[in-house]
C-alpha cells in the first residue's frame, strides 16, 4: 500500500482485517505499508499485529515506515529474524549523538539504548538497512556535542539519514531555550554532516554492484524521458520502457524492459534483477525473471 491520504488510526485487528479484504477483493495488494496507510504503530502490540498480517496468504511484503526507540521492543526486533515477508528496513530517529542534548530535546531514549536496538536488530536480520533522523544545531549544542553525532554516524554507519538545521517551533518546549548557535555554524554542521553521510551510503549502495536482488515493480520510470543523466544513472537504450521497482531494503532499482507491455504486466510483480550500475540513492539492473 502506499500512503493514501489523511492518516487514520485503527484498532490492530482491523488493520489486518482491511488488508485482508483489499487483498481478496482486488488481488492487487503486493506489499503493505503499516504505517503510512493504515496504522500508526506507536503500541506495544506492534509485533503481534506484524505476525498477524504475515499470515495473510498472496501478501509479499510487509513494511512499516519510522518506529519511535521506545517502541523498538524485544518482540519487534525478533520479529526481524522470524518473518521473512517483512523487509529489511528500519528507521530509528537517534536525532543526535549526545546523551546531554537527546535530554535537552526530551526524548525519550538514550544514544545508548539505540546502540543496542541496532546491535539488536542487525543480529536478527544481518542484511537489514538501517536509516535514522539527525538534528544540527539544538538550542545548546557544542562543537563537542556535534562531534559526538559525527563518532555516531561513523559507528552505526546508517544506510542514509534525514538531517535538519534546528529551527524554532512555536509552542515547543525548546522554542523556551535560547537558539544560541548562530545560523552560520548550524549551516556548516549540517555541510559536514552530510559530507560525512554521503560517504557512508556511497559505501553501502556500492556493496549491491553486481548482486542480484528482488525487486517489487511499482510502475514507471521517471528516467522514462530523460536521455541525460539522472541521479547519477544513465538509461541504458533510450527507446526502452524503463521501470522503477523497490529492492527489500527500499532501495529504488531502475530496469530497461524490452517488452512493450511491460507498463501493463510489471507493476505490482516480483522479478529478480542483476545489479549494473550503483547511483547515490538507487540502481540500475538488468531483468533475470519475473515471478
Amino acid at each position: 500500500m502506499k500512503p493514501c491520504g489523511i492518516e487514520r488510526f485503527l484498532r490492530a485487528g482491523a488493520v489486518a482485517d482491511r488488508i485482508g479484504f483489499i487483498l481478496e477483493q482486488e488481488g492487487l495488494l503486493k506489499s503493505a505499508d503499516c504505517l503510512a496507510c493504515d496504522v500508526c504503530c506507536r503500541f506495544p502490540e506492534s509485533a503481534s499485529l506484524l505476525a498477524r498480517i504475515h499470515q495473510i496468504e498472496g501478501l509479499e511484503r510487509i513494511r512499516f515506515t519510522t518506529s519511535h526507540p521506545m517502541d523498538c521492543s524485544p518482540a519487534l526486533i525478533a520479529a526481524f529474524g522470524e518473518l521473512p515477508r517483512l523487509m529489511p528496513s528500519m528507521h530509528l530517529p537517534v536525532q543526535a549523538g549526545s546523551e546531554r542534548i537527546v535530554r535537552m530535546m526530551r526524548r525519550s531514549h538514550s544514544v545508548d539504548q539505540l546502540r543496542g536496538q541496532v546491535a539488536a536488530l542487525r543480529a536478527a536480520r544481518p542484511e537489514i538497512a538501517m536509516t535514522t533522523d539527525i538534528i544540527v544545531g539544538f538550542p545548546g549544542e557544542t562543537e563537542a556535542d556535534f562531534q559526538l553525532t559525527m563518532d555516531l554516524l561513523e559507528e552505526l554507519r546508517f544506510a542514509s539519514i534525514y538531517s535538519f538545521m534546528y529551527s524554532e517551533r512555536p509552542g515547543t518546549a525548546a522554542a523556551r531555550i535560547a537558539d544560541d548557535v548562530p545560523l552560520a555554524v548550524k549551516k556548516e554542521r549540517l555541510k559536514r554532516l552530510q559530507s560525512l553521510q554521503d560517504g557512508l551510503t556511497a559505501q553501502w549502495m556500492a556493496s549491491h554492484e553486481d548482486q542480484e536482488v528482488e525487486v517489487l515493480f511499482e510502475g514507471l520510470s521517471p528516467f522514462r524521458l530523460q536521455g541525460e543523466r539522472a541521479n547519477g544513472l544513465m538509461r541504458s537504450d533510450g527507446c526502452a520502457p524503463q521501470l522503477m521497482g523497490r529492492s527489500p531494503q527500499n532501495v529504488k532499482v531502475h530496469v530497461a524492459a524490452s517488452d512493450p507491455k511491460a507498463l501493463l504486466t510489471w507493476p505490482g510483480r516480483l522479478g529478480r534483477v542483476k545489479v549494473r550500475r550503483v547511483g547515490r540513492h538507487s540502481l540500475s539492473a538488468d531483468l533475470i525473471a519475473l515471478r
